[in-house]
Formats: C-alpha cells, structure tokens, sequence
C-alpha cells in the first residue's frame, strides 16, 4: 500500500497551528481510496523553518489509534473492501450484449 499525503490548508494562531486540513490517497495496485479533512493539532514545540512533513507527522501522532494513524487505519479498511466488493448492476441500466460474428 502507497500512502501519499498533501496538506491543503492551516488555521494558525500566531506561531501555533490550531487545525490542519489534510489529503490522503492510498493506494494498492489499481485500487484507490482519497479522503480529507481537519485534524486539532495538539500544542508542541515547532522548529524554526515548518515543512509539510513536519505537518504530516503531527497529523499522525496526533490522530493515534493503538499505535497506528487511525485516519491510515480507516483508510486500510476501505481499501480492502474494494478488493472484496462486487460489482451492482443498477435496476435503471439498460441491458447490454455483444454481437459475435
């Protein structure tokens, strides 16, 4: 699995980070999952020059669920339901077939 994230936005306080609005694909072969959203940010000691990654980590050490990103854990658990999930045809779709000559 292929974890990419992207901060999208900061609510800041002076020099302090109150929320962080982030983007998340995982991805796994030809499966996708995207998800975003806010995150608190818990008040802690910045380095002089911020950098997304920093941002990233916070995100992650701030959403912790036994250990793990719980924003990554739910991510996981939709994409391993994609590889399980069948297609549905809808009632409203028209039938199709094709012509063998």
């Amino acid at each position: 699995m292929n974890f990419k994230w992207k901060i999208l936005d900061l609510i800041m306080d002076n020099d302090r980070i109150i929320k962080a609005r982030y983007h998340l694909t995982v991805t796994e072969n030809d499966l996708l999952v995207d998800t975003e959203g806010w995150v608190d940010i818990k008040e802690r000691n910045y380095p002089e020059q911020l950098e997304e990654s920093f941002v990233i980590q916070y995100i992650k050490e701030d959403t912790q669920e036994n250990g793990e990103c719980a924003i990554e854990i739910r991510a996981k658990q939709q994409l391993e339901a994609l590889k399980v999930a069948k297609p549905n045809k809808f009632p409203w779709s028209k039938p199709t077939f094709t012509i063998g000559v």
